[in-house]
């Protein structure tokens, strides 16, 4: 794996670019990749370690830039790299994502002192750890729920989701790869469940789920 912010961009790039080839006519779906796209793009996908799919890294993480630089990530400070149509909706539905992963951070950095206070049986120390905790999660949650301020789902739901659907269910084909020997590839398309916050807090905080689709993907 060489990811680097290089080929990282370019997989963003690609990924777009395949998926609007792929779903130009929601009607009409494409089924197969055709082989100068198909192979550069598995390629990179080697490189970054993910599958030859628009992924939540490259459709969020990775799609963002600060508008004034000496301020914070946050909502009104953030914009997108890349989109297919345009538009507020899809626009703020990306960068809602943003902040909500920027508003975790504490969490994150977090993570080694909380079981180092359980180690330690520091009850004192592990309160304050478990408010930070409560203090992230409520501002994501406070994020979140600005979802409806400039994305509605309506328009959401028929001009942005399509592009981002992957082939779980229906397959494609990726001509001249030859890893995948001609066969039908299923790969799941980009969602906010690919982010790490929730599998984070679930091993912090020793929570276990009844095995789903979900739980799986």
């Amino acid at each position: 794996e060489m990811s680097t912010p290089i080929t990282n961009a370019f997989m963003r790039h690609i990924s777009f670019i395949a998926h609007a080839y792929i779903h130009e006519d929601p009607a009409n779906r494409r089924d197969t990749i055709p082989v100068d796209l198909a192979r550069i793009w598995h390629r990179v996908s080697k490189l970054v370690g993910r599958p030859p799919v628009l992924s939540y890294k490259s459709y969020a993480l990775d799609n963002w830039q600060l508008i004034r630089g000496s301020e914070p990530v946050a909502l009104g400070n953030i914009g997108l790299l890349n989109n297919f149509y345009g538009g507020l909706d899809e626009e703020w539905f990306v960068l809602v994502h943003i902040d909500i992963e920027a508003k975790a951070a504490p969490i994150v950095k977090i993570v080694p002192e909380s079981q180092q206070a359980v180690l330690d049986n520091d009850l004192e120390k592990l309160e304050k750890c478990l408010e930070v905790i409560l203090s992230a999660q409520t501002e994501m949650l406070a994020t979140l729920k600005r979802m409806p301020e400039n994305c509605d789902p309506y328009i959401y739901f028929n001009r942005v989701r399509p592009f981002i659907h992957g082939w779980e269910r229906r397959p494609i084909i990726y001509e001249g790869v030859e890893e995948y020997g001609g066969q039908l590839q299923r790969f799941r398309g980009e969602t906010g469940a690919q982010s790490s916050i929730v599998p984070t807090l679930d091993a912090l905080l020793g929570i276990y789920h009844v095995p789903n689709e979900m739980t799986k993907y």
